[in-house]
Formats: C-alpha cells, structure tokens, sequence
C-alpha cells in the first residue's frame, strides 16, 4: 500500500491537476493557462473524458501528478508532471503512476503511452521501472497548405489507380487493408500485433473530427492498395494524418506520394491552413516522402508503451 494519498480529482477541478502536467520548465505561467485552456476545450470538441486526473499527496501537500487522456481505442496517453515541479518526490510518480495503471487494467484498457520530452531522463526511468518500453522517437511535422500550393507539381495521372474513402469503400476494406500495410512497416514496428484491429480504427477515428471522406483508399487494378487517414483540429483549420499507409505489395510504385497528394489537395480545396502528421525517425523513406512534399520538423518526442495483461 502506498505511503501516499492518492485521489483522482473531478473533471469539473481538471485544470489544478493539468497546470502541473502540462506546464514545461522555462515556462511562464501565463505560456502555461494559455496550454491548459487549449488542452480542455480541445478534449471537449472530441468529447473525450477529463476526468482521469490524479494527484499524490503527503501531508496535504502535492508531490506528483498525473493526468489520462483515453480514447475510445482503449488506450490511454499519460501526462506527468515535470520531475521537480511537485517537489521531486521520485517514488511518489512511481506510486501515483501505479495505481493509474492498475485502474486501467480494471477498466479493461489495452495500451498506456506517454510521449516525453527528448531529455526528460527522469521520467523516461520512471516509466521504464513502471514497465514501459521505448519504441521510437517521433518527428512531428507540418505543411503549410496555402504555401504547397502556390509551387505544387503533382505527379502524373495514374490511369490504373481508382479512388475512393470511408463510405463508399467500406469499414472492412479499410479494416484488411491497414493490417496489410502493418507488414514490414518502417513506421513504429514496435506496435504491430499489440492492438485488435477494432481499437486501432476507433483510435484514428479519436484522432480530430472524424469525417468519413477524409479517410481515403486507393485501389490499382480493383484492390485495394494504400490509405490516408485524416483528422480535423476542432480548434484549428488544420488536418492531422491520423495514419497512413500502403499495401506491401504495393510498396516502391509511387503510392506514398499520390497519397500525400491527394491529403493536401483536400486540405487545400476545404481550406485547411496545415496539415501535420508524426513520423518514426528511424523510418527515413518517409521522412524524404514527407520533406518532399513540403513537410518540415516542429519538434521530436518519445514515444514510450506499456501493454496491460489481457483478461
């Protein structure tokens, strides 16, 4: 039993939990407000529960904090407060961060993830002691859209390629052909086989607005061979590329470039300011794909899991 006390705090109080785990050293309290703001009303556009926020107390007094954010994938994302901000009471994260953990097995969640900063070495060996692993560091990215177009050279027709999305394709077409894309991917390998399909659709689904023609699948010859599936900011004029991929045996034709394309072609004739997406940085045939495309680096995290027992 914890030496601690350990309370989950009411989604209506989220913002005392959330000043701890969102703030970043260096920054102003105002930078942070401003961060908290944006972090619960976008939580609300997307109709996500705030009500995962945890504290751990000694004496009346905070010495860690946490906050879950849970998507309808049943998986949860972990905020921590920065190691030295409620006073650096290691084994007080270690216990906090526990006790989520088992209360989410309760729940029946499949996956925690927690995304650090690069040089957050506290916390990355707190999680590491709490079972979680390393499986890449990510490179977020973003396009101007406006900017693309104005030096867009588009590839040339592909009389062999027919189009279509989410409606018109079908649930299970896009169901067969993502695992289809997992095979040999470069793209954070580490995940293939930790989830059921129906979670990873219901978490790109959980990735922005969910509207069913932004979610776009290519066939060649009638099969389905690549997809791209995006996500709208609730708050911003901006798509986010919840996922995409392409059939393995389609893989070297060019498809990852048609696919870019028609994403920001969308994005440009709906009116879209950017579009942004996150990228394994071991997987360098992306990276050129995406830079190619007029994508440039904003910042890098990384991603670290922990995949509950199964019941």
């Amino acid at each position: 039993m914890s030496k601690y006390a350990i309370q989950r705090v009411p989604a209506a109080q989220a913002r005392q939990v959330l000043r701890l785990t969102l703030a970043s050293p260096g920054q102003t309290p105002s930078e942070t407000e401003i961060h908290v703001a944006t972090f619960i009303n976008h939580a609300r556009a997307l109709s996500l529960d705030l009500g995962q926020q945890w504290l751990a107390q000694e004496g009346g007094r905070i010495v860690a904090a946490c906050s879950c954010l849970e998507s309808p994938g049943r998986t949860g994302l972990l905020f921590l407060s920065a190691y030295g901000l409620c006073g650096g009471l290691r084994d007080a994260l270690q216990d906090l961060i526990d006790h989520i953990l088992a209360d989410q097995a309760q729940r029946n969640l499949r996956l925690a993830q927690c995304l650090l900063n690069l040089d957050d070495r506290e916390n990355d060996q707190i999680l590491s002691q709490a079972g979680f692993h390393s499986i890449t560091d990510l490179i977020y990215m973003e396009c101007d859209v406006p900017r693309m177009a104005l030096g867009w050279k588009e590839s040339p027709v592909r009389t062999d390629l027919c189009w279509g999305d989410y409606k018109t394709s079908g649930h299970q077409d896009f169901a067969e052909l993502i695992q289809a894309t997992y095979r040999g991917s470069l793209d954070c390998p580490a995940m293939t086989g930790l989830r059921e399909i129906e979670d990873i659709i219901a978490g790109h689904k959980s990735v922005g607005l969910f509207q069913p023609h932004r979610w776009r699948l290519t066939r060649v010859q009638g099969s389905p061979a690549g997809c791209i599936l995006l996500g709208e900011n609730p708050l911003r004029r901006i798509l986010e590329v919840a996922y995409m991929g392409v059939h393995t045996a389609r893989r070297r034709e060019g498809l990852g470039r048609l696919l870019i394309e028609d994403a920001l072609r969308l994005a440009y004739h709906e009116r879209f300011e950017k579009v942004t997406l996150a990228v394994d940085a071991k997987n360098e045939p992306a990276m050129r794909l995406y830079r190619g495309a007029g994508f440039v680096e904003t910042m890098r995290r990384r991603a670290m899991i922990r995949l509950h027992d199964s019941k």
